[in-house]
């Protein structure tokens, strides 16, 4: 099942990843006077608070609208080391593998990264998750699929993250229709 959701200047697609068919946003924010968004996901029955898996998607308004092309891949690459630094904070050994991803369509740069703690500090569970950072046409994103596994345990296998981070990245971002401002509501 797809699901669309506006995100300041574009509409971004995306398939949910769980099996229930509840796509409704668990969590929704815009940050500041509009200078972040966030929403995320989880399986019906869990809350953004107890989760076993979660999909979120992050936008940063207008950081991107002027970039040159090495500027928007640098800027991806901020976004992920961020992620990363995130990690460690919670967790004293963390995996990190970055990722080859294809560009989603209507966007002008990307990267990705698997991140994995075994233990996170002061909880009984580990997490893991694929990220991809993307810059669109005016903004960047994150979109990322995490899960939650008992502690001490390693994650899922990696053909596994694979399947999830290619899903992320089949993701298409879709601009405003000609004269418009705003993004679509859906994204096809």
């Amino acid at each position: 099942m797809q699901i669309s959701i506006p995100v300041f200047h574009q509409t971004i697609s995306t398939t949910y990843p769980f099996d229930d068919l509840d796509a409704v946003v668990d969590f929704q924010e815009i940050i500041g006077d509009r200078q972040g968004f966030i929403a995320e996901w989880v399986p019906v029955g869990e809350t953004v608070h107890n989760w076993t898996q979660m999909l979120t998607i992050i936008g940063y308004n207008q950081v991107a609208n002027t970039l040159s092309r090495p500027a928007a891949n640098a800027l991806v690459g901020a976004l992920i080391q961020s992620l990363t630094e995130n990690y460690r904070r919670g967790c004293q050994a963390v995996d990190i593998q970055p990722l080859r991803v294809e560009r989603p369509v209507g966007t002008r740069a990307v990267d990705a990264v698997f991140l994995a703690c075994n233990q996170v500090t002061g909880a009984r569970h580990g997490e893991a998750m694929v990220a991809i950072a993307v810059v669109g046409t005016h903004d960047l994103y994150s979109l990322q699929w995490a899960q939650r596994f008992p502690g001490g345990r390693s994650p899922m296998p990696d053909a596994e993250w694979q399947a999830r981070v290619q899903s992320l990245a089949a993701s298409r971002f879709c601009d405003p229709p000609a004269g418009s401002s705003r993004p679509p509501a859906i994204c096809n």
